[in-house]
């Protein structure tokens, strides 16, 4: 990703105070003009929505988005 790259992926984690991770967090893509919110959660007990997503699952669709709205801002 260029350093003037208008869309960004910005990882968002929930941390305990120890620094140890609550495995749930999000990915946030911006875009100028906009924004997306991918949540997701490791713990399976946790996901109570079928739309419910994985850390891989979030940051693949993430990414995908991403490349997207770079090539409407090319």
């Amino acid at each position: 990703m260029a350093q003037d790259d208008p869309v960004r992926i910005i990882p968002h984690e929930t941390r305990l105070a120890d620094g140890s991770s609550l495995r749930c967090g999000s990915y946030e893509v911006r875009w100028p003009g906009g924004n997306k919110f991918f949540y997701w959660d490791d713990d399976a007990s946790r996901r109570l929505g079928p739309d419910a997503l994985t850390r891989d699952q979030a940051i693949e669709q993430a990414r995908s988005l991403a490349r997207d709205k770079r090539s409407e801002h090319k």
